[in-house]
């Protein structure tokens, strides 16, 4: 067999591995379904075992258990190949300036439709820490537990399917619209559907699951650092002009992120 007769057998093989959209969609809705009962676990029972429960059992264990009692294989959808210095950077840029703005953006929201006093007390409990070891759990549960198995469920299970069977420009969108519905509790949906576009965006440009999990973690890591050190933004008290400038630079890295991974030739 020629080397050209051999890499479309080896790509005939591997969409021919994909699982049906039928399938993610169905995983999709019990995973969706199961987020109210974990809620109510997260917040009354144990933030601690809920999280697990929901980020591993929910969203890593039971798509897998599914995907495998219908003879599907996985494989093709949790890709975790390297990705260079170059493209790596441009991630990290775009990540920052994105959670910036978002910031920004979720104090306009407040403005306009404020969340009730239950939603932002679940959002401030949730990103509270009361010492020492609850420091160190909700670092280990938010910032990496939650990255690793959300990327894996989003960016892996369901985009790469839909970009099979509607094209990576939609299935981009599709990820980020059910990445939003997934999060409609604990803040505006709208601004995780920005979060999601950008980590769903990075992972078609980069191919890999290594450089959305990495972004989400810093997200997730900046955001608990900011609520935890009062950090706001809006800065407030020390002037317009700070804002301005945090505004300015974190677009300039928006743009400067783009503008990288633009450049990128692996882009799928």
């Amino acid at each position: 067999m020629t080397p050209h007769k051999h890499t479309e057998e080896k790509t005939r093989l591997e969409a021919f591995a994909q699982p049906p959209a039928q399938i993610i969609l169905l995983i999709f809705v019990l995973v969706a379904a199961l987020q109210f009962p974990l809620g109510i676990v997260i917040q009354k029972v144990s933030f601690v075992w809920g999280v697990v429960a929901n980020e591993v059992g929910v969203m890593l264990l039971l798509p897998l258990i599914i995907l495998k009692l219908s003879g599907q294989s996985p494989k093709n959808l949790l890709p975790f190949g390297k990705t260079n210095r170059h493209y790596l950077l441009a991630s990290i840029c775009l990540i920052l300036g994105v959670a910036i703005i978002i910031f920004y953006l979720r104090v306009v929201s407040e403005m306009l439709a404020p969340l009730n006093d239950t939603l932002r007390m679940a959002l401030s409990q949730t990103l509270t820490v009361y010492g020492p070891l609850d420091t160190f759990l909700k670092l280990l549960l938010l910032c990496v537990l939650a990255p690793i198995c959300e990327e894996m469920f989003f960016r892996g299970f369901i985009q790469r399917t839909f970009s099979r069977h509607v094209g990576k420009t939609f299935a981009i969108l599709i990820t980020a619209v059910f990445f939003a519905f997934m999060h409609p509790s604990t803040w505006h949906p709208h601004l995780y559907f920005i979060l999601g576009l950008t980590l769903s965006w990075i992972s078609a440009k980069t191919r890999t699951l290594r450089t959305p999990i990495l972004c989400h973690m810093i997200n997730n890591t900046f955001v608990l650092i900011v609520q935890q050190y009062g950090l706001g933004f809006p800065v407030g008290g020390a002037g317009v002009w700070i804002d301005v400038l945090a505004i300015f630079a974190s677009s300039a890295l928006i743009v400067l992120g783009i503008f990288m991974l633009q450049k990128s030739r692996r882009h799928g």
